[in-house]
């Protein structure tokens, strides 16, 4: 077994020597005219057929011709120079190297060629078509197993409806070095594309396969109308230029531009990136046309000084999508999947910025003008964020203004469709010319909200949680009427002191409008309440303006710190009791058609509403006392025992049977002449249900009014006996309910009392803000 090795090696030792000594330098001394036969031995000297051992020189200027026909053609090496002409229609294999030294190769007819490198130094490699093509691989020319450089203005060919392949080959393109792709044409580059020193690539309407490509040092592609795939990573390095015009673009992998590097993606057409796209080192990225469409199913980031331009086209980012350098969104539309942060100097104009997953802005300026922001997911700003023109939708998730960031809308409309917005105490939301609308979902402003006069904002159906002030423009000082706040939705105040320093009307047209004061202060400057409701539930309500109750309701207890003019609508709980202290006026109309009412309601000789007016009453509307109808239990039906009856309660505070009890219910310091003309009385059940009082009833209500107070008399009727054998329900020991309606002296002082306290509260309140805005500023 060893003898047979060791016989095998030597015959291989001699077979090489014999091809060393065969081996030729063969020099082209052919026709320079007329083509001739590679295989013609006469055109070499020495004159021989060229094996795969020689050398050949081609440099008169002639044409050598391997055809079709021929048997496939041999050499170690090639020389092509001296604008001499090569051209291959068969086959032809070169050991070591092709050099093309301003000498040219033409490749037609389904030719091949192998050869271990190739070298186009000012020389042309021409593929034609002569044929009709079966399918896209039905190649005019392949090269095999070949690295190939094209330099010094060295130029690849590649004609009309032709199909070149570049098998298990790579291609380098330098030193001025071109590659012109025609219409109509198939090229594959199998392996790796490597462009320098102001090298050009260009495709006019072709097919193009690249495994990987790399540009450096100011090379350029352009490509227009055609068809590009990509397999692996690409690279645009070092003031490379590449531009697709028209041009679909699959790349699988990848793309990176690093060091002032141009990417230019234009004139309709689109770009797939399975992978990444990162863009790094102040390279540029510009992509336009209305009908250009861009999809990075990896993260795409614009880094280091590099600028990002999107003009009329879409781009779709599937993964995150980040920008810390400078972006410029003009007339097209953004979304992105998944995360996007702006870290960077962010610039649009009429564009669609969508996302679906979180945005984080951290920029110190984004600036979006006539344009939509559409917020699927959460939105995080800690930066400042400026519309102008735009739309900023928030259909789910969270928008948080974080502290010392602003939210600016400048012409613009902001809808809050679902989701929550929520600006932080040191941010503030700053609203200019422009629309703010929370239409489902919840807003908290821990921190101020700044109005202009051509703005407005308003809760349609949502909640809007009121933490901080809604002012007129940045001015914490400036009272005006000339902007409203609307609210059809909920509207609480949730810290303990807050400022609205413009009208605000609680309209309930359209939904409920609920405002819940929830044992806090509010400021407002103007209020109207037109269908809504208002709920004090201990709280206080201050105003410079008298409040307009033109309908809804006003439940609760606490103190209206101004005064109230009430058109329509109802003043107190129909089922509950409810204490109101107002200081100044109150003033009830009674125009035809007039509907507005106070409620009264009197639960037990123990629990009742109060209404203090602290100076004119002046009421003309309905005033409806409301009785719990468990006080005039028939004692014939078994309620001798019943402690909540008149009866019992008026027996239980005297220690036996009482004529009368004085119920200080409410006061007032003056009254008009023509107040208290409408006053109705109306029983309740507490379990649902109310009626008028029986005119046979042993209880009969009266009315006494004075200058300072308004009684209402409960008084049993005379007829009624112990045993209530008129019939008639009684009221046991004669006893009279003294219910008076006004206001006493006592009471006034402590209104006024309450209302400057109130006003040196505020006083403080703004001058510690003023303080602390100072204090930062500084």
């Amino acid at each position: 077994m060893k003898l047979n090795y060791l016989f095998f090696i030597i015959i291989v030792i001699l077979i090489s020597i014999s091809s060393l000594v065969k081996s030729d330098n063969l020099i082209y001394v052919g026709d320079q005219i007329l083509d001739s036969s590679f295989f013609n031995k006469s055109i070499w000297s020495p004159e021989k057929v060229p094996t795969n051992s020689d050398s050949l020189y081609f440099g008169n200027g002639g044409l050598i011709w391997i055809r079709n026909t021929d048997p496939r053609a041999y050499s170690n090496s090639m020389i092509v120079t001296n604008h001499s002409s090569l051209l291959i229609t068969g086959g032809y294999k070169i050991n070591h190297s092709l050099e093309l030294i301003q000498g040219d190769l033409l490749m037609a007819l389904a030719s091949d060629l192998v050869a271990e490198q190739i070298l186009i130094d000012g020389g042309t490699i021409l593929i034609q078509n002569y044929i009709t093509h079966s399918n896209e691989f039905d190649s005019d020319a392949i090269i095999y197993n070949s690295s190939i450089s094209i330099v010094g203005n060295g130029t690849l060919l590649v004609g009309k409806n032709s199909i070149f392949s570049l098998s298990n080959s790579s291609l380098t393109i330098k030193n001025e070095g071109y590659v012109g792709i025609g219409e109509n044409t198939y090229f594959y580059l199998t392996n790796p594309l490597v462009m320098n020193d102001k090298s050009l690539f260009e495709c006019i309407g072709g097919v193009i396969w690249i495994f990987r490509l790399d540009t450096f040092s100011q090379s350029e592609l352009l490509f227009f109308n055609s068809n590009l795939t990509f397999f692996n990573t690409v690279n645009f390095y070092d003031f490379s230029v590449s531009s697709f015009i028209n041009t679909t673009i699959l790349a699988i992998g990848d793309l990176n531009s690093y060091g002032n590097s141009k990417l230019f993606v234009h004139g309709g057409g689109d770009m797939m990136i399975t992978g990444d796209y990162i863009i790094r080192n102040s390279s540029k990225f510009f992509v336009s046309d209305e009908k250009t469409l861009i999809f990075v199913n990896g993260e795409f980031s614009c880094l280091d000084n590099s600028i990002f331009y999107l003009n009329q086209s879409q781009f779709y980012v599937y993964g995150k999508a980040s920008f810390s350098s400078q972006s410029f969104f003009d007339s097209g539309v953004f979304v992105v999947n998944n995360l996007a942060i702006w870290d960077g100097v962010i610039l649009g104009n009429y564009t669609t910025f969508v996302v679906n997953g979180s945005l984080i802005i951290n920029t110190l300026y984004a600036s979006m003008a006539e344009s939509k922001i559409i917020s699927l997911g959460d939105t995080t700003v800690n930066g400042i964020l400026s519309t102008s023109n735009t739309l900023l939708y928030v259909e789910q998730g969270n928008f948080i203004v974080n502290n010392f960031a602003i939210l600016q809308l400048i012409g613009s409309e902001a809808r809050i469709n679902n989701g929550q917005l929520k600006i932080h105490p040191l941010a503030y939301l700053d609203i200019q010319n422009s629309s703010f609308t929370l239409v489902g979902g919840n807003v908290d402003t821990l921190g101020n909200v700044y109005l202009d006069s051509s703005s407005d904002l308003t809760n349609q159906n949502g909640t809007y949680n009121l933490y901080s002030g809604i002012y007129f423009t940045n001015d914490t000082k400036v009272k005006t009427n000339n902007v409203t706040v609307l609210n059809d939705g909920v509207f609480n105040v949730v810290n303990k002191s807050v400022e609205i320093n413009v009208a605000f009307t609680n309209s309930g047209n359209s939904s409920l409008g609920q405002l819940n004061i929830n044992n806090n202060t509010i400021f407002i400057y103007e209020f109207k309440n037109e269908n809504g409701e208002i709920n004090l539930n201990g709280g206080t309500l201050s105003s410079d303006k008298s409040i307009q109750l033109n309908g809804g309701s006003i439940k609760g207890s606490g103190l209206f710190n101004t005064s109230i003019n009430q058109s329509n609508g109802q003043f107190g709980s129909k089922s509950s009791v409810n204490t109101f202290n107002i200081t100044g006026d109150f003033i009830q109309s009674s125009s035809s058609g007039n509907n507005s009412v106070i409620v009264i309601v009197i639960d037990s000789l123990d629990s009742f509403s109060t209404l203090n007016i602290g100076n004119l009453a002046d009421i003309n509307g309905i005033i409806e006392i409301r009785i719990n109808q468990n006080i005039f239990k028939n004692n014939n039906n078994n309620n001798n025992n019943n402690n909540n009856n008149l009866e019992s309660n008026l027996s239980s505070q005297g220690g036996s049977s009482v004529n009368s009890t004085t119920l200080n219910l409410i006061s007032y310091k003056n009254k008009t002449s023509n107040s208290f003309s409408n006053i109705q009385f109306k029983t309740y059940d507490p379990n649902g249900g109310e009626s008028d009082i029986n005119k046979d009833s042993c209880v009969q209500p009266k009315v006494k009014s004075g200058s300072s107070s308004l009684s209402v008399l409960l008084e049993q009727n005379e007829n009624c006996n112990s045993s209530g054998s008129s019939g008639k329900n009684k009221i046991s020991g004669g006893a009279i309910a003294g219910i008076v309606i006004g206001c006493a002296v006592a009471a006034i002082l402590v209104i006024s009392l309450i209302h400057y306290r109130e006003r040196i509260r505020l006083f403080k309140v703004n001058a510690s803000r003023k303080f602390s805005i100072k204090l930062s500023k500084k």
